[in-house]
């Protein structure tokens, strides 16, 4: 008779410290979201928690306001282990994919970027810089080990302002550099792959390096690019040179020996100095370039 007595005093206490337990965290949630304090302890804990996952590191500067899975911040930078800047946001606006954080992915639903650059290069190994500071850690030619290292899907990147800068050479010092960048960005790394996969969608932008005496404008650039693959880059690009447009279809598929290949799609009506330009293009970049159309 006392056992039966004494259990609803026994549940009644388990649901007493379920309510302070509850209570507690929705305090702290409240704490991390809408005090400086709280979104600075939140922005050092992600830090610590992706860095001790990677070679490299990720540094946030401010994270302003969270507003459930959304969150506003400032100076989000990755970097590699070399100490290399490879991705700058310098304002964001993310929106957390939080049921893809229990299954150890780093998603995104949406992210609005506007101002930055991101560093599109090989290391020497083949792979992407970027792949590079934020898989695994493993020196060459040493096996892939899927599940380690962090895996992530960084989704409908939107930029403005933005700048890439594209070393096509991990034995060169050659850097072209794309400003006022506009356009979609995707970078993902999955369980079942773990190469790095970056998309490029509807990219605008500048060369600011003149090609032969000419400015070229990207009006459109469509493509992906991954690292530690035969298949390295394809795209499709629209190119403004002067007052003519350029179409071409432009692929990377042997890394070791194949050249950058560029299909010319639509030249019609082009003026005699583009024409020309193209010739020399081919005879200049023989050795790296092979221009079809």
């Amino acid at each position: 008779m006392r056992h039966r007595l004494g259990r609803p005093h026994v549940v009644q206490r388990l649901l007493l410290g379920l309510v302070v337990l509850f209570a507690a965290m929705t305090g702290f949630a409240l704490w991390c979201a809408h005090s400086e304090a709280g979104r600075d302890f939140t922005a050092r804990r992600i830090e610590r928690l992706v860095s001790s996952n990677i070679p490299g590191r990720l540094e946030i500067g401010k994270i302003t306001s969270i507003r459930g899975s959304r969150v506003h911040g400032y100076d989000v930078r990755f970097f590699h282990e070399d100490g290399r800047c490879l991705l700058w946001v310098q304002e964001a606006e993310v929106h957390i994919d939080v049921p893809a954080a229990f299954g150890r992915v780093l998603s995104f639903h949406s992210i609005e970027g506007n101002g930055g650059f991101m560093v599109l290069s090989i290391d020497p190994d083949g792979r992407l810089s970027f792949e590079a500071a934020v898989n695994s850690k493993r020196k060459p030619g040493q096996p892939v080990v899927y599940n380690s290292g962090v895996h992530y899907s960084m989704r409908d990147m939107h930029v403005e302002n933005f700048r890439l800068l594209v070393e096509p050479d991990a034995s060169s010092k050659t850097q072209y550099e794309i400003r006022h960048v506009s356009g979609t960005l995707s970078i993902d790394r999955s369980f079942d792959d773990p190469r790095t996969h970056v998309t490029l969608r509807k990219f605008r932008g500048e060369l600011v390096q003149q090609i032969l005496g000419q400015r070229l404008r990207i009006t459109r650039l469509d493509g992906w690019v991954q690292g530690e693959a035969r298949q390295v880059a394809e795209g499709l690009l629209a190119l403004r040179i002067d007052e003519d447009t350029l179409r071409a279809r432009v692929e990377y598929w042997d890394r070791k020996n194949d050249k950058l290949k560029v299909r010319i799609e639509r030249k019609d009506g082009v003026a005699a100095t583009t024409s020309s330009w193209l010739l020399n293009l081919v005879d200049e970049f023989s050795s790296q370039v092979s221009v079809d159309g």
